[in-house]
């Protein structure tokens, strides 16, 4: 039933795994940064592409909004690249550079190579693996990635992400995913649905002020409208899933991410709606904007330790018509 497919496509080199009894697939380009660049679902009798990815290699070369990008090892920005730790200055360059920022961590463009595959009945797993050497001054903590992507009959894509910390030393430490959702279509007229402990305020340049407040706007199915969205959100961190879910009413489908929530998982909620507001980044991740100053979710990986956490993605009816 299942199968997993080298191909190239619009000078891209990709892995496929393919559930050839549905056509759904998932589409993971290994050469930058192991990026999940297509997710294809089944719902009823129809096939779903709910992924904006890049069509290209010039694409993937400029990052831009960073579609679909694993972010290592520390997701969104870090204030002017710099941070101190264990009484150590450091510096990374600012690839946000308007900001005067970095961001997403440096992994979202690293060759990633296949470290195995499994295919059975129901599913069908990929493991892609990466070994950084510590070589940049300002992240001098060698580290190991390993990814298990993986495609289930009925239950859609599933990521498992594993680091170990390979340096002499504790190292500090972040993770997330960067998807851009879509149904080829405006986000204003879909609904969300999430529930959060607090909403992160931000100031001016998009860095925690410190200070967070209650939210409930979307606790129930409400319409996003044309409001902009490039917010932060903490969760309950009480171990389980927490689901984020967005609306086609005129499909009655609705996307549900997953994420794995509880001690060092991803307890944060990026949402965040391009200028052209034909997609959402909907991102789970481990902790706070600016976490390396902050500390806030802040992860300390000892040496030998081994972080793991997952999260996933599923179609689902959306089952909204009846109550409305």
């Amino acid at each position: 039933m299942f199968e997993i497919i080298e191909e190239r496509q619009n000078d891209i080199d990709r892995l496929k795994i393919l559930n050839k009894r549905t056509g759904e697939y998932v589409s993971i380009v290994p050469q930058f940064g192991a990026n999940v660049n297509e997710i294809v679902l089944k719902e009823g009798d129809k096939l779903y592409g709910i992924i904006d990815g890049n069509k290209n290699s010039a694409s993937f070369k400029n990052m831009g909004i960073y579609k679909n990008a694993v972010l290592m090892p520390f997701p969104n920005r870090l204030k002017d690249g710099r941070y101190t730790f264990n009484g150590m200055a450091y510096e990374l360059h600012q690839n946000y550079q308007r900001e005067g920022n970095a961001a997403h961590g440096f992994i979202y463009d690293k060759p990633f190579k296949v470290n195995g595959k499994t295919i059975g009945k129901t599913e069908a797993r990929l493991f892609l693996k990466y070994d950084y050497d510590g070589s940049i001054s300002g992240y001098p903590f060698p580290f190991e990635v390993r990814l298990e992507y993986k495609l289930c009959a009925e239950k859609g894509f599933q990521c498992k992400t594993d680091v170990c910390n390979l340096s002499e030393t504790d190292m500090p430490f972040g993770s997330g995913w960067h998807p851009f959702f879509t149904f080829g279509k405006p986000v204003d007229k879909l609904k969300l649905k999430f529930s959060v402990e607090n909403h992160i305020i931000f100031d001016s340049g998009l860095l925690p002020t410190g200070l967070k407040k209650k939210y409930n706007r979307f606790d129930n199915y409400s319409v996003i409208g044309a409001r902009p969205l490039d917010s932060c959100f903490k969760l309950s961190g009480t171990s389980g899933r927490h689901h984020t879910e967005l609306v086609d009413e005129d499909e009655d489908i609705k996307i549900v991410l997953w994420q794995e929530t509880g001690h060092t998982k991803y307890n944060f909620l990026q949402l965040y709606i391009p200028p052209s507001r034909k997609s959402i980044a909907i991102e789970p991740m481990t902790c706070n904007v600016d976490a390396f100053n902050n500390h806030d979710g802040l992860i300390i990986l000892k040496k030998g330790h081994t972080f793991s956490a997952g999260y996933g993605v599923q179609l689902k009816p959306a089952n909204l018509r009846s109550i409305i």
